[in-house]
């Protein structure tokens, strides 16, 4: 029975100390899957049924059951290849090698890596000192989750907000990471948001491509940031230099009237409720934030789902002034649609949202 050498798991070929460099042409190498292809579960885990036998061709059998195996496991996905939308990148990631002796089947650990596309796995072995490789190739797609599946996650991971999440990536996906192809959906506003929440910035890491779960926590945290900016954009908005010109200009028309200055002019914060089936101010806000502030507002800031009102006739802030006390409260008003710019997301994206049906009955 021939000797093994002692092959090193990563260990490069021209260091294996290999005498004979030429193969010989009446051996070759083939691999062969269990399966045509393999899918992410619709729990966003890894196929587990992923095999692959190594086959020999032109040895004698007790040859090939003697051999050892390193595996190289790899994934790659060019997004562009399977939908117009996608971008023209390569995804790839490349597991630690692996070994295995004989013909017993290989069975890649993929960890706690979510990749699809086309799995690639190259064997190398050595037979009477010579190297010989052989290499193939299978897709691994995705599955949509099941809206129970779906509705478990959320509920459970963000108790809080997954009415609103849940109606978001209605919105944005159909509730969808997946194409009928099994591959990931990609945004057609040329963003290249992906998935059930379509993120686009910040970017979408390679796993939330194809981990709906990892897309959903993504999706959280976008939402949970621009919960916090609708929170804190009364008092931005109070402490900026735009509004205290406008304050300044209304002050400087009260002094052409007659009217004495105010002392003090205050930005009320935003009506609140809950994430739930209560979205009032803030929270319509933070929907507006998760699509984007495109655009500004009268005073030069970011358009929100709400800005200061102001008297279209004068052209000044439209304040709740207190003569007594001689201070002034500004007034939010909705953004109508028609004011936002048509390139920078749905201009009525917060009632696209609203429009969804919630996950369950409020």
């Amino acid at each position: 029975m021939p000797t093994r050498a002692p092959f090193v798991v990563g260990e490069p070929v021209a260091v294996l100390g290999l005498k004979n460099p030429e193969p010989s042409p009446e051996i070759s190498i083939d691999i062969a899957f269990s399966e045509e292809r393999y899918w992410i579960n619709e729990q966003a885990n890894m196929p587990t049924n992923v095999s692959a036998v190594p086959v020999v061709k032109g040895t004698p059998d007790q040859i090939t059951d003697d051999l050892v195996w390193i595996w190289t496991t790899e994934i790659d996905y060019n997004p562009s290849d399977y939908s117009p939308n996608g971008p023209y990148t390569n995804i790839s990631y490349r597991w630690p090698p692996k070994i295995s002796e004989g013909s017993e089947p290989f069975t890649p650990d993929f960890g706690n890596v979510v990749r699809g596309g086309t799995l690639s796995l190259t064997a190398i072995t050595h037979i009477n000192g010579v190297v010989y490789t052989g290499r193939t190739t299978v897709p691994i797609l995705g599955t949509n989750p099941s809206r129970s599946a779906l509705l478990s996650y959320l509920s459970g991971q963000f108790p809080s907000s997954f009415f609103t999440l849940w109606r978001i990536g209605a919105a944005e996906s159909g509730l969808d990471q997946f194409g009928d192809d099994g591959y990931p959906k990609w945004s057609t506003d040329g963003y290249r948001g992906v998935g059930f929440m379509q993120i686009t910035n910040p970017a979408p890491a390679d796993d939330e491509i194809w981990s709906w779960k990892r897309n959903a926590d993504a999706g959280s945290d976008v939402l949970q940031r621009a919960y916090a900016n609708a929170r804190n954009w009364p008092g931005a908005v109070s402490r900026s230099p735009e509004f205290a010109a406008a304050v300044e200009a209304f002050n400087a028309s009260r002094e052409v009237a007659g009217q004495p200055k105010l002392k003090s002019v205050s930005v009320p914060d935003f009506s609140s409720g809950n994430l739930r089936c209560n979205l009032l101010e803030r929270e319509r806000d933070a929907v507006r934030l998760y699509n984007g502030a495109g655009g500004s507002d009268d005073m030069g800031l970011p358009l929100h789902e709400y800005k200061l009102a102001r008297d279209p006739v004068v052209n000044l802030l439209d304040l709740a002034v207190d003569e007594q006390t001689g201070t002034g409260t500004a007034k939010w008003v909705r953004v109508d649609p028609s004011e936002r710019p048509q390139s920078s997301g749905a201009s009525n994206y917060v009632d696209r949202v609203l429009d969804r049906a919630p996950p369950l009955p409020c």
